[in-house]
Formats: structure tokens, C-alpha cells, sequence
């Protein structure tokens, strides 16, 4: 076994995650690995290629084409359907799944919704000597047996199968497949790492993204230099960017009691960190703080928020500890936010044919399915708020019933106005372009730049332990709203911005409008007895949304723009978050 094997090992019976995708160059390796995880369940997925052609009378080596989602879209998604229904029969088990799928988006399409996070592991082979021994060894039994698998290397010419196993043609002919398999495999590992795996998908990723692809001081070109961005907002106010929780990005912790798997951890976490940033500065110390986030950072802000307040407001500051700073916090901004976790997972569905790019997602027959099943959706989720043993089955239910069947057309999630060549499954990586981000900040010059420790290992996107736990047992808190925590600041004075892409599947204007309108705070009816209006900006953009501002509470939709607004829509953003922290008038 090798070393990386070995740590690869390691580090799954260490963090446990609930899903592994395992793919290999080799059957026997895949079965070693497998064996080695005491805790998991294997699904073979050959077994369920077998039965997915059964049901459509695909015989033999034709069904295998599943791997390469080449098959007819009814094919497909019974292929999906069987494997997710695997999945849920055994929904508190550890789970292997094992096959030679070589699509990244059909990774994607099995891995999503409640199955989302997961640990990809692929093995091949790394050493010419070994390899070639070993297939020198398969040559030898195969030929003294008189098995003729050999098709699998069609350069094998009978001249070649008739030379003695002791040939040194035999031998170089054995190195040469060698050097070209683990080429191969090396090829096919680096399109899986390109092709979408390291994506935004909530707890787990950092600030850093935010920094370099939507509203910082500059962006990252295709050649790694970067350019100015005239549409930062540092424009407008001193910035910082955390990345959080602990372990994301490039924060970092070797202390386990520092894990953050919960909001209210984070919210902790943020409270210090905001403590020792303003005793470092202490010219900024009294002017107000604004928060702001995006998609799960419709969970952190909330919380944040709400701990620095209830933190002042309750007097709880440690009288022991004269040197703590009040916090002048004065709001919070948040686009495309999972807030109200009710409210966004029961209005998937609406984006279905209502949306203001005239695209259809499903048929009329598709439509009734989804719109029968979405009470089902909503009750699922509102036990979930007070029952978290409901929480996997309501996630579930949500993906399986309305949210896969609206990604058939191959469009976006995250911006429905946007077809991706890798197709649905990896157009969150098209969209983010994160392979040069990734590039820049594991370039030795940016590391040092930024202080990074020689130690840390390459910057990830996307830290799944992390995901998992937030999503999984035994908090379930992505599924439970923070809707609550909202309310309370409003009451309390602060100023709250709800602002959303139109084009957004996942957190879409129905959901953030539904959010903002069921708020329960003093002026909640004022606000919703407010008009929606025309967005006007100053330089005049045409067609740039929709507004309703009412006191302390401002809700704004984005015109052509998906879940990441700032940039898709860079200037009107800037426009946005100026007047919100400026408090002018919408």
C-alpha cells in the first residue's frame, strides 16, 4: 500500500465523512481500498448499471455506457434514482460508493442535494516499475491460463502475445503501457479536480472567493496578474474578508475543541477575532460596522450579528476584562441568502416556468408533479425547525421531488440564464471560474505575500468536513432558519439589506421576498404594505430591478444577475450596498 494510500486512509477513519465517491484505474485497488474502511457500506455501482439496464432492456457492455452518461435521459435518471434510493434506504449508514463513472457532471448529478458533500477519492497508479511488474503478472497468468481478456490492451499484436514471457520486447512493451496508463490516469484525475469539484456550496468555504471574483480591489486574469476592479467596495468603505468557519480557506486551527460546526461556534469566533482586529486598530474602533454575506452567509451574518448584540445589549461583557471594545455594529447585508431555510427550500418550484427570462425548466406534467409535492416540502421542513430527526428526510424529499427534476435542461442552479459545456452538474466551476483563483493564491509569491505558513497545504475552495457537519447530524443548522435572529435585530435599531439575482435557482427572489415579508419585527406591516418599485441608479442603469424599502428594512432584486450579485452586476451592487451603509433613500 502506498504512503498516500495510506493517509488517504487515514484521514477518511479520521473525519468520517457520510459519502465517498471511489473510483480507480484498478478493480483490485478499489476493492483493497474499500476493505480498509471498516465503517462504510460499498455500492458497487456495476451492480447497479446491471439492473438500470434491465429495466430498459440494455444488455452486456452497451449498459456500461452509463459511466459516460451517454445514454438517453430516461436512462439516466433511472441510473440516478436507483443509486439515490440506495442512499436513502440507508440514510444513517457510512457509505462507499465504488464505480468507473468517467462524467463529472453525472458525479454531480449522483452527488447533490442531501448527498452533496462527499469525499472524491481516485486511485492510479504512480510508479512505472510497479505498475509494469504488476501488468507483466496479468499478462502471465492470462497467457498460461488461456484467458483472452488482452482486448483491453488493443496494441498487443498476436507477433507480441506469441514472443515468451521472458521477451525483453514483452517486457518494453509492458513499460510502455505502464508510462501510458498512469499518464492517462493522471489526465483523467486532473479533469475530475477541473471540472467542478471544489465548489461554492456554503459552510466551509471562505471570504477569500468573494475577494478576488466579486466586489474586492481587483480580479484575477486568465494569465494570474490581476486588474483593478472600479467597482469595489472598498469604494466606499474599509473592507475585510474573513474566512470562516476555522479551517476554511486559509484560517486555520490544529486544535480540535476550535472546530466550528455550528452557527452559534462561528458567531463566537467572529465576536474574538472582531475584538483583537479593532485593539490592533484602534483608529477604526466606534465607527460602524456593517456585516455582510452571501448564500450561507444568510446563516453566519444573522448569527454573528445576533451574538455581538445580545453580547452588548444584555450587558454581558466580562467586567473582569476592562479592555473589551463595544462593537458599533449598524447592520447587515445579505445576497442571495439561505436565511429562512423554510421559505427557500419550499420555493424552489416557483422558479419552475415563473421567471423573468421566460425559460421553462420542466414539462406541464413535470410542473403538476412538482407543485403536488411542494406542501409535502414545506411540512417536511417546518418539522425540521423543532424536530431535527426529520431534517435528512426533508432534505431529501426537497432534492428527489423539487429541485433534480428542474436541472434536466442543463441549466445552471445558480443562474438559470446560463448553459455550462461540462453541463448542469459542473456549472457552478463555469460560473466561478475558480481554477485561476486557485492558481493565484497557491502561487509561491501570494503566499508569501499574505504570511501564509510554509506548512499550510494548497487553498481549497471548499472544506467538506466542514460542510457535512453543517448539514448533517447532529445539528442539521443549514436546514433550520435564522430568520428569528433577523426579526431581533430590527427591533433592536439595526438596519437590515435583503438583496437577491433574479436568475438564481437555489435562494431565488420568491424565497428572499417570502423571507423579508414574513420578518416579525414593528414596522413588518408597514413594509409589506410598501410597493415594489423601479430600482433607479445614478448613472442610470436601465432594467436594474426592483425595490421595497420600509424603515429599517430594505429588500432589493437584481436584474440578470444569479447567486453571486456582486459579480454578475458590479456596479449596481456597488449602487446597492452604497446607499444601504450610507442610509440613503432607495
Amino acid at each position: 500500500m502506498s504512503a498516500s494510500m495510506s493517509k488517504t486512509i487515514e484521514t477518511i477513519t479520521t473525519t468520517h465523512p457520510k459519502y465517498i465517491f471511489l473510483t480507480a484505474k484498478s478493480g483490485a485497488g478499489k476493492t483493497y481500498f474499500s476493505n480498509q474502511l471498516k465503517d462504510y457500506k460499498v455500492l458497487e455501482l456495476d451492480k447497479v448499471v446491471h439492473m438500470t439496464g434491465l429495466q430498459f432492456a440494455i444488455a452486456g457492455r452497451n449498459a456500461f455506457a452509463m459511466y459516460k452518461n451517454r445514454l438517453s435521459e430516461s436512462v439516466m435518471t433511472a441510473f440516478v434514482n436507483n443509486i439515490h434510493s440506495f442512499l436513502e434506504r440507508n440514510a444513517t449508514t457510512l457509505i462507499v460508493v465504488e464505480g468507473a463513472i468517467s462524467d463529472a457532471s453525472l458525479v454531480r448529478r449522483i452527488f447533490s442535494g442531501p448527498y452533496a458533500v462527499f469525499t472524491f477519492v481516485y486511485l492510479y497508479p504512480t510508479d512505472e516499475e510497479v505498475y509494469a511488474e504488476r501488468l507483466m503478472k496479468r499478462f502471465t497468468f492470462e497467457s498460461t491460463n488461456n484467458v483472452r481478456s488482452l482486448a483491453i490492451w488493443p496494441d498487443v499484436t498476436p507477433e507480441l502475445e506469441a514472443e515468451p514471457l521472458t521477451s525483453p520486447k514483452l517486457r518494453e512493451f509492458m513499460h510502455r503501457m505502464a508510462r501510458e496508463s498512469i499518464a492517462k490516469s493522471k489526465d483523467r484525475y486532473r479533469y475530475f479536480v477541473d471540472n467542478g469539484f471544489d465548489v461554492c456550496r456554503g459552510p466551509g468555504e471562505g471570504g477569500t472567493y468573494g475577494l478576488l471574483a466579486e466586489n474586492g480591489p481587483c480580479t484575477v486574469n486568465d494569465n494570474l496578474s490581476t486588474s483593478t476592479n472600479p467597482y469595489s467596495w472598498t469604494t466606499v468603505a474599509n473592507m475585510v474578508w474573513v474566512d470562516l468557519p476555522a479551517n476554511s480557506g486559509f484560517s486555520y486551527s490544529t486544535v480540535a475543541e476550535d472546530d466550528e460546526f455550528t452557527d452559534e461556534r462561528v458567531a463566537e469566533s467572529v465576536f474574538w477575532f472582531l475584538q483583537r482586529f479593532f485593539k490592533k486598530h484602534r483608529e477604526l474602533q466606534g465607527r460602524k460596522l456593517f456585516l455582510v454575506g452571501e448564500s450561507y452567509g444568510g446563516h453566519f451574518v444573522p448569527s454573528v450579528a445576533h451574538y455581538i448584540w445580545k453580547k452588548q445589549h444584555n450587558h454581558l461583557f466580562d467586567k473582569a476584562d476592562p479592555d473589551l471594545i463595544p462593537i458599533n455594529l449598524h447592520g447587515i447585508a445579505i445576497g442571495n441568502g439561505l436565511t429562512d431555510s423554510v421559505e427557500v427550500y419550499s420555493h424552489t418550484v416557483d422558479m419552475a416556468v415563473n421567471n423573468a427570462y421566460n425559460i421553462t425548466l420542466v414539462n406541464e406534467t413535470q410542473l403538476a408533479a412538482l407543485t403536488a409535492a411542494a406542501p409535502k416540502c414545506r411540512g417536511l421542513m417546518t418539522k425540521c425547525q423543532t424536530n431535527t430527526s426529520i431534517c435528512q428526510e426533508a432534505g431529501s424529499f426537497w432534492q428527489t421531488k423539487q429541485y433534480s427534476p428542474l436541472l434536466e435542461t442543463g441549466r445552471s442552479p445558480y443562474d438559470i440564464r446560463k448553459e455550462c459545456e461540462t453541463a448542469v452538474w459542473d456549472s457552478v466551476a463555469c460560473q466561478l471560474k475558480m481554477s485561476k483563483i486557485k492558481a493565484y493564491l497557491d502561487s509561491p509569491q501570494v503566499r508569501e505575500f499574505l504570511g501564509v505558513d510554509p506548512s499550510f497545504g494548497e487553498w481549497a475552495m471548499l472544506n467538506y468536513t466542514i460542510n457535512a457537519n453543517f448539514f448533517g447530524a447532529p445539528h442539521y443548522s443549514g436546514f433550520i432558519s435564522v430568520a428569528d435572529k433577523v426579526s431581533d435585530l430590527l427591533n433592536a435599531g439595526l438596519h437590515v439589506l435583503l438583496y437577491v439575482g433574479d436568475a438564481d435557482l437555489l435562494c431565488n427572489i420568491y424565497a428572499i421576498k417570502a423571507t423579508a415579508e414574513k420578518l416579525k419585527w414593528s414596522g413588518s406591516g408597514d413594509f409589506n404594505a410598501t410597493k415594489e418599485c423601479l430600482y433607479l441608479t445614478a448613472s442610470g442603469i436601465s432594467n436594474a430591478g426592483t425595490v421595497r424599502s420600509y424603515s429599517r428594512l430594505t429588500y432589493v432584486a437584481v436584474h440578470n444577475a444569479g447567486h453571486m450579485v456582486p459579480g454578475d452586476q458590479p456596479e449596481l451592487a456597488l449602487d446597492v450596498i452604497s446607499k444601504f451603509i450610507r442610509n440613503e433613500t432607495f
